[in-house]
């Protein structure tokens, strides 16, 4: 039974964390599952007690809050300062949950080892555990250095800074300090497995200037997350995100990064 619990944990936790910030009921989620091709007894029913105790499974595996809507739906989702931007998957979960540990893998162990119960994992749970420890250590660090490096030494136009997020691992932020100066933007970038982000990142706590900004680059709708910053997708496709297929086009994130941030300098609201 050790292999089912931990692909149901598994499962529900990643509907939510797709279900974003509009979150997802417990009669969605448990009408999924019932179908779902990971799911070994389908038809099997999960009450709501059954449910509470994996919600409170998943907070404590992956140190994080599972919120109630108070709207009266009762849609569940990750607290804002749980969430990462844009799609999050698994791995971005664990990787922020392990963003100050030396050895994500002591990590990756402890979850399983709460979502199990303490029960010895199948061959099959093994491998894809490894599998698994293994995807993390093909995240662009290096693209990320070279990104930073390259703003130091003034090879991206419109920038003369650029840093690690504090808040969100392979996610690096970068800005021209007149430019942030005067309308509170920057932006993130963030080297991801499935692809290359970018984003218009703002503190700015006057919704009408933050919104009328945001837009004026040709950015979406702001959403919330860590420390109160408003996160906006790029709305063309093509400057949002940049897919790749092994090793991405360093010359490629370059341009977007200057395209981006000289749209940024331009602004004048």
């Amino acid at each position: 039974m050790a292999a089912n619990q931990l692909k149901q944990s598994l499962w529900f936790m990643r509907e939510i964390l797709l279900s974003g910030t509009r979150g997802i009921s417990r009669e969605e989620l448990c009408s999924k599952w019932a179908v779902s091709s990971m799911n070994d007894y389908p038809g099997e029913e999960i009450s709501e007690r059954t449910f509470h105790r994996l919600r409170r499974l998943l907070e404590d595996a992956f140190q994080v809050t599972i919120e109630c809507s108070k709207d009266g739906n009762k849609r569940y989702s990750l607290s804002a300062d749980d969430l990462t931007p844009g799609r999050p998957t698994l791995l971005d979960i664990v990787l922020l949950r392990a963003k100050e540990e030396v050895d994500t893998t002591s990590s990756l162990n402890h979850i399983v080892l709460l979502l199990t119960s303490g029960n010895k994992l199948m061959p099959e749970d093994e491998n894809a555990l490894n599998d698994l420890t293994t995807e993390l250590h093909k995240i662009p660090y290096e693209y990320g250095r070279r990104l930073i490096s390259a703003v130091e030494n003034g090879v991206i136009k419109h920038a003369d800074s650029a840093e690690w997020d504090i808040d969100y691992k392979y996610y690096v932020s970068v800005w021209d300090e007149a430019t942030f100066q005067r309308t509170r933007q920057w932006l993130s970038v963030g080297l991801c497995r499935d692809g290359i982000f970018f984003y218009v990142v703002s503190d700015e706590h006057d919704c009408e200037l933050r919104e009328g900004r945001a837009t004026a680059v040709g950015a979406g709708e702001g959403v919330r997350y860590r420390r109160g910053y408003w996160w906006h997708e790029m709305k063309a496709p093509s400057l949002f995100c940049m897919p790749y297929a092994a090793v991405p086009d360093y010359g490629e994130i370059i341009g977007r990064c200057e395209l981006i941030l000289s749209l940024l300098k331009q602004v004048n609201i």
